[in-house]
């Protein structure tokens, strides 16, 4: 049987890469499962409160997914400890959950460069990679 989840996209600010991650993943997961799995993103060194960047509301526009209401989050003691899953968009990422403690075994590396201050067609290919990796994802999640 298939428990509760919780997974989060975690990259630098929070305004690019995680929250296109985070919103492809909601959008493309099977129906069986949203029920019980917890999506979110956050931010190593996020500015709270700040909206997504423009190219990445647009990129995740031209397939209909709207982010706009979303806002950077930094990631939580609480999320911490409580997640399942950290996708990772870098290895430095990924360094700095280890280094914070977290198990090897809740981390995976995306590897996916970071678009901020990039053109639209930068911040497509970005969205087009992350979702490439998808299916990287469930596997880890067991879906």
């Amino acid at each position: 049987m298939f428990s509760h989840k919780i997974i989060v996209f975690i990259c630098t600010g929070n305004t690019c890469r995680s929250q296109m991650a985070a919103a492809l993943f909601c959008d493309s997961i099977p129906c069986s499962y949203v029920e019980q799995i917890t999506v979110c993103s956050a931010g190593l060194m996020a500015h709270a409160g700040e909206q997504p960047a423009e190219n990445a509301i647009l990129a995740m526009a031209q397939l209909g997914i709207d982010i706009t209401a979303n806002r950077a989050v930094n990631l939580s003691p609480e999320l911490l400890e409580k997640a399942h899953l950290f996708a990772c968009m870098s290895q430095n990422h990924v360094e700095s959950m280890l280094n914070v403690g977290v198990s090897p075994e809740k981390i995976m590396n995306l590897n996916i460069n970071d678009p901020y201050g990039g053109d639209l067609e930068t911040y497509l290919k970005c969205r087009d990679l992350i979702f490439s990796k998808l299916p990287d994802v469930y596997e880890r999640l067991g879906i």
